[in-house]
Order: C-alpha cells, then sequence, then structure tokens
C-alpha cells in the first residue's frame, strides 16, 4: 500500500502533495455532510454506518493527516526524509485500527460476535504492521541515493581528482564547510521546489 504512494508521491510536488490529501479529506466531509442531511431512511442497516462514519471521523482524519505528513517528507530528501517511515508506520497501525472498527461494525450488522473471537489478534497486527512498514520505509529511502550517487559518479570523481592534487590549509577547510552548507541549503530547496 504505502510503497506504491511513496513512489508515486515522490514524482510530485509538495504543494500537489498537500492539495491531494486536503482535498480527499474535504471531499470526505462532504460525504459525510450529505449522508446525515440528506439520506433519511428506516433501514437500520443505512442509519449504522452513517454512525459508525460519524463516530469515526477524528480516526479519519487523523490518519489523512499522517500519511500527508508522511508523504511530504518522504518527497525531500536524505536526511530530511529520515522521520518518513514513522509516521507511515503510525499511519499504517491506525488503519489496522480502523479495519478492527469496521469488523465491529459489520459484527453490529449481521448480528454476530466475529469481532471478539479475532480481538485478541489486533495486539499481534499492531506491532508487525508498524516494523514492517518502517522497515520497508528505510530500505526505500536508503535504496533511493544508492541511484542517484551512481548518476553523479563520473562529476564527484572530477572533483576529487582536483581537490586531491591541491593541499589543504585551515582556509580550505572552512571553504569546504560553507559549501557544505550551501550544498545542503540548494538540494532542500530543490526538493520543496519540486
Amino acid at each position: 500500500m504505502y510503497s506504491v504512494t511513496q513512489s508515486t508521491m515522490r514524482e510530485r510536488s509538495i504543494p500537489k502533495i498537500i492539495i491531494s490529501h486536503l482535498a480527499g479529506i474535504l471531499l470526505f466531509l462532504v460525504l459525510i455532510i450529505l449522508l446525515n442531511g440528506f439520506v433519511t431512511t428506516d433501514n437500520m442497516m443505512v442509519k449504522d454506518i452513517i454512525m459508525f462514519l460519524n463516530s469515526n471521523i477524528a480516526l479519519i482524519i487523523i490518519l489523512s493527516i499522517i500519511f500527508m505528513i508522511a508523504d511530504i517528507i518522504y518527497a525531500l530528501m536524505i536526511p530530511l526524509s529520515l522521520p518518513a517511515p514513522l509516521f507511515s508506520a503510525i499511519g499504517s497501525m491506525l488503519v489496522v485500527m480502523f479495519i478492527y472498527r469496521i469488523l465491529g461494525l459489520i459484527d453490529v450488522i449481521l448480528n454476530t460476535d466475529m469481532l471478539s473471537a479475532l480481538i485478541w489478534t489486533r495486539w499481534l497486527f499492531y506491532p508487525v504492521v508498524f516494523i514492517v512498514v518502517l522497515i520497508t520505509g528505510f530500505i526505500s529511502i536508503f535504496l533511493r541515493p544508492v541511484m542517484r550517487i551512481g548518476e553523479t559518479r563520473p562529476r564527484r570523481e572530477k572533483i576529487i581528482d582536483i581537490t586531491m592534487k591541491k593541499k589543504k590549509s585551515w582556509n580550505d577547510v572552512g571553504d569546504e564547510f560553507k559549501e557544505m552548507l550551501y550544498d545542503l541549503l540548494h538540494s532542500w530547496r530543490k526538493s520543496i521546489k519540486k
């Protein structure tokens, strides 16, 4: 679920990520308002579904915001993208929580006790989902620069050849530190502009 969205999100700019997520949240809220305002039915199943959505509005919005933050951070370059897997893992745990709530809704609609037999499994799934999403997130982040290093290697080798010919002085160390800060800020600015 998350690796597919992550690879597509990296190709989009941060404003597009924010707009698409906020549009999704707004569309969901409009749907809830329409369901509450215009659906007048005596069907208990429809009423149960509307009540379920009403009681889970906060969870769904929090879920959307967490995944939006994760996608924004994934769009940045290393080291700024390192917290993204943590947000994705937390969001994935909330998705598992929401799935268990849906199972509870199905229990209510069908008038069964299916969830009570499965309730203990959530304590197994929460940590498993968290760890799997966290590990795959870090793997995808650290694989991303490997491809970029391969692309820029000839240029780096030329820079190393030029710098190896010169002897270093304390002034050079200060200049290299300034260049490093410039490169860091420049790459950060480029990732924000994407």
